[in-house]
């Protein structure tokens, strides 16, 4: 089919469609028009303005009508943001329309199809569907009164269930976190222990430097025993020797002390690395689940 004039009831343009169509967008102003009802008013104008020239045809912007037809354009669409924007116009400028009411449910849910989670914007739907109760007059709008008290117990029953589920998730986070935090707690308690344990295992100062002189003094006596027992003097040599090996004894035992000391502070210093890994692990676990805690919070809050 041959593409027919029309107009555009918003701004007036001089339009060029395909009556095959439903509805289309102005290329002039941008809104949506149904194609038969832009073919009807070109027609019904045409005449006028031929006989006036000089007379350009405005359609008030804020006039219910043309805000309907628009809003419906917009619908046939599937451009439901714009319909709905149409629709609300109409029900602050006419609210006795019920056509304004029907719509704006129909744009809100896209056709019953929509996925809703806010409580705020259900209650709106309800009273949106008091308002149809009270003005309809055609089985259109029925079918839609028919349709909205189902459609929203089924997005509440939804919204119940994810809620549920939700908080759930919620509280296993947060007793996670609990559990995680008391576990960073006590790393670092042990972390605190270990460096003071560490502290007083080191050897050295006045205690290594009296073992070495008692260690270095039992030596010489030691030595010192020969020169006795070439003199056959036996009881000198064997006094020298007993003071030597007594002198010798706390010097001993220090340096297997000392050693022992330095094995375990090597053993205290590579736990004191493992802790510091731990809590670093741990710590980072905790923001983690505060993150998570934190986009399941904005999660429930769309249901407000």
């Amino acid at each position: 089919m041959p593409f027919v004039q029309g107009k555009c009831e918003n701004c007036g343009g001089i339009l060029t469609v395909d009556p095959d169509l439903k509805a289309a967008n102005c290329p002039f102003c941008g809104t949506a028009y149904v194609v038969q009802d832009s073919i009807n008013y070109y027609r019904s104008t045409i005449n006028v303005e031929n006989l006036h020239a000089d007379v350009v045809n405005v359609v008030d912007e804020n006039s219910s009508e043309a805000r309907l037809k628009a809003a419906d354009a917009f619908l046939e669409l599937e451009q439901y943001d714009k319909a709905e924007q149409d629709y609300r116009k109409v029900t602050e400028i006419a609210p006795q329309n019920c056509s304004g009411w029907v719509g704006l449910i129909r744009s809100r849910t896209h056709d019953f199809k929509a996925r809703i989670k806010s409580d705020g914007a259900l209650n709106e739907l309800e009273e949106c569907g008091k308002s149809v109760t009270h003005l309809k007059s055609d089985e259109t709008e029925d079918t839609v009164s028919d349709k909205l008290g189902p459609y929203i117990k089924s997005q509440k029953d939804k919204n119940e269930s994810e809620l549920k589920n939700l908080r759930a998730q919620m509280k296993e986070l947060k007793n996670n976190k609990v559990q995680l935090e008391s576990r960073v707690r006590s790393v670092k308690d042990m972390l605190a222990v270990s460096g003071v344990s560490s502290g007083s295992t080191s050897t050295g100062g006045d205690d290594g430097s009296f073992a070495n002189v008692l260690g270095a003094i039992g030596v010489f006596a030691l030595l010192g025993s020969i020169f006795p027992i070439a003199f056959k003097a036996g009881g000198v040599a064997f006094i020298m020797i007993a003071a030597g090996i007594l002198l010798l004894i706390p010097y001993i035992r220090f340096r297997i002390n000392g050693s022992k000391a330095d094995r375990e502070q090597a053993s205290l210093q590579s736990e004191m690395s493992s802790l510091k890994s731990r809590a670093k692990d741990l710590e980072g676990q905790v923001s983690d689940l505060n993150r998570k805690i934190q986009e399941l919070q904005k999660s429930i809050d769309k249901y407000k």
